[in-house]
C-alpha cells in the first residue's frame, strides 16, 4: 500500500479542509486539538465547529471562509483535506494539491489520497494509541483500538511522563557523549521492568527508582551533581 504511520507535529501549521459536514467536523476538532492553524471553506458550517470560531482557550486556530472552493485557495498551506459531497469539487481539490506537492486526503476515497487519519486515543499527553485498516473499514479499526484500550496498563502514563522528566533532566550534563549513553540507556530499559516497579511500590516510587538506577549507570551515589559531571 505504501503507507507509513507517522505523528505530525502540527503546531501552528497551516492546514485546510475543504467541506463543513459531519464528517470535515470530526477532523477539524482533532486537527485545532492538536495546535494546528485550521481554515475550513465551505458555504455552511457544522454547527458543533461555530463555537470554536471564537475560543481562544484552545490549542489551535479555526478560520471560516464561507463559501464554495475557487482555484487558488491552497496558496501557503501544508495540509489539505476535502471533505465534500461533491465527487468534482473534492476531485479538483486533490489535483490543484497535487499540482502543489501539498500534501491531500480525500475523505471519500482516502486509498487514492497521499494521507489518511488513523482511529486514535489519546490516553494523555504522552501516550496515544492508533489503529488503522488502511481505509477499507474505519469502523473496525475503531472497534480495535478499543478493545485494545482496555488492556493497557492504568501506569503507562505515570512511567512515560517520569521518562520525559528524566530525559529533560540529562540535557544538563555538560559532555555530549556521555548525555547521548545515559539517554540511550534511560530510553531502552524495559518498561516492564517500570510498570512491575509501580505494581510493588505504587506510582510515587517510580521517580526515586529510575533516578537512583541512572545514577548507578553513570556512577554517582544518589544521583548528586548532573549525573556525575560537576
Amino acid at each position: 500500500m505504501g503507507y507509513l504511520p507517522v505523528m505530525m507535529n502540527l503546531q501552528r501549521l497551516p492546514v485546510l479542509i475543504v467541506g463543513g459536514g459531519a464528517v470535515a467536523a470530526r477532523k477539524a476538532k482533532k486537527f485545532i486539538a492538536q495546535g494546528a492553524r485550521l481554515t475550513i471553506i465551505s458555504p455552511t458550517l457544522h454547527p458543533t465547529l461555530y463555537p470554536t470560531l471564537t475560543d481562544a482557550s484552545l490549542p489551535g486556530s479555526l478560520h471560516w471562509i464561507p463559501r464554495s472552493y475557487h482555484a487558488g485557495d491552497l496558496q501557503d498551506m501544508r495540509l489539505v483535506i476535502t471533505a465534500t459531497n461533491c465527487a468534482e469539487v473534492n476531485h479538483a481539490v486533490m489535483s490543484d494539491a497535487q499540482a502543489l506537492n501539498i500534501l491531500v486526503s480525500d475523505a471519500s476515497h482516502e486509498d487514492e489520497s497521499d494521507f489518511m487519519m488513523m482511529a486514535d486515543h489519546w490516553h494523555s499527553n504522552h501516550l496515544v494509541t492508533a489503529v488503522s485498516t488502511t481505509g477499507i473499514w474505519p469502523a473496525a479499526a475503531r472497534e480495535v483500538l478499543r478493545h485494545h484500550s482496555r488492556y493497557l496498563s492504568p501506569w503507562w502514563n505515570d512511567v512515560i511522563a517520569v521518562m520525559d522528566s528524566l530525559l529533560a533532566e540529562l540535557e544538563a550534563v555538560p559532555d555530549p557523549a556521555r548525555r547521548a549513553s545515559l539517554r540511550r540507556a534511560l530510553r531502552s530499559s524495559s518498561p516492564s521492568k517500570w510498570l512491575d516497579q509501580i505494581d510493588k511500590q505504587g506510582p510515587e516510587g517510580l521517580r526515586p527508582s529510575m533516578h537512583q538506577w541512572l545514577s548507578r549507570l553513570a556512577g554517582v551515589e544518589g544521583g548528586q551533581g548532573v549525573w556525575g559531571e560537576e
